[in-house]
């Protein structure tokens, strides 16, 4: 978010070498100025999500924190070390040590140096696969982000908005404040709400962003183009052309069981379904031509097993699920 300060990450790190020094580097830095394109956010997010066990507050503001940080992330290398055979320690240490250096040394101190004194702390939370958090924000506003998700916020809302951005799933209940607006920007698309309640849908591999509308209003914009919402009403910004469309959504309600992992499916195809759960599920889920159009009407429960619900499924379509790994196949359904 432009003019945001000090970024806070995990507070668990693995480590991992896979991806090349400078490659990382150059990502972070594009994803924390806002000029990463889809495809290196989603890159990012793969490689920060593998160096992650759980993301809460990673404040480095100060020398006493970035010591914290530093002792937190040689715990970690410590107890992967004593996992790790004798001869193969010291190489380990070596690039342990590269690693450290790289994020407390170059990224950290490069943000501190060439900024401003007075800074406002942005605070990152992302959810894994299978994950839900529910934050309160500094203003009293309440935000429930779905499995596989990317939030960022300040500590402190100040000036004539209240500005965060936004990536994946989630419940918004924006506290009312006249005086200053409410600004969501998910990619190009910007939802600007005064006091209201509604879901957001825009994962970054999605084609669409969807916002669903429950109480009060909305106003969605990308541009010089923009669109309002009343209550019982869906937008759907299209990525590819730009084009933002209303559409009346009766069952609008459902979001709130969706918030809590309760999601309802009503006559939704499979293929739909199958791109859902694999956001929620971080699994890959495909179906054949045929069986992909057939259409579903049943609940997914919260903490329901994945592989217990696509039974489920192909059961009431007649059709049949292979899995082969992390990949489920359902085929040969008949839609009956």
């Amino acid at each position: 978010m432009p003019g945001y300060g000090t970024y806070i990450l995990a507070d668990h790190c693995k480590i991992d070498f896979s991806m090349e020094r400078t490659n990382i580097y150059d990502l972070i830095e594009k994803y924390l100025d806002g000029s990463a394109t889809e495809a290196e956010r989603q890159e990012l997010l793969n490689w920060y999500r593998g160096e992650a066990d759980k993301v809460s507050e990673w404040p480095v503001a100060s020398t006493e924190e970035k010591t914290q940080l530093k002792e937190r992330m040689l715990g970690n290398l410590r107890a992967h070390i004593r996992k790790t055979k004798p001869r193969k320690r010291f190489t380990f240490l070596k690039y342990a040590a590269v690693f450290i250096l790289l994020i407390l040394s170059g990224l950290i101190t490069r943000k501190l140096l060439y900024q401003p004194v007075a800074q406002q702390i942005t605070r990152l939370v992302t959810t894994s696969f299978g994950e839900r958090k529910k934050i309160e924000l500094p203003d009293g506003t309440w935000v429930w982000l779905a499995p596989g998700s990317i939030f960022r916020y300040p500590e402190k809302f100040t000036g004539e908005k209240r500005e965060v951005t936004f990536e994946g799933e989630a419940f918004f209940e924006v506290a009312k404040n006249e005086s200053s607006p409410f600004l969501i920007h998910t990619g190009e698309l910007s939802t600007r709400v005064l006091g209201t309640s509604f879901n957001i849908r825009g994962y970054a591999d999605d084609t669409e962003v969807e916002v669903t509308l429950l109480t009060g209003a909305v106003l969605l914009a990308r541009g010089p183009q923009q669109q309002k919402l009343e209550p019982q009403q869906q937008g759907v910004f299209n990525k590819a052309d730009g084009a933002i469309h209303t559409f009346a959504y009766p069952d609008a309600a459902i979001m709130l069981q969706r918030r809590e992992g309760n999601i309802e499916y009503r006559n939704t195809s499979v293929n739909a379904i199958g791109k859902d759960l694999e956001h929620m599920f971080g699994v890959k889920i495909s179906a054949d031509r045929s069986t992909g159009d057939c259409l579903f009407y049943g609940r997914l429960k919260a903490g329901e097993d994945v592989e217990a619900f696509l039974n489920k499924l192909c059961l009431v379509i007649n059709a049949s699920l292979i899995k082969k790994g992390e990949q489920y196949i359902i085929t040969q359904g008949t839609c009956r």
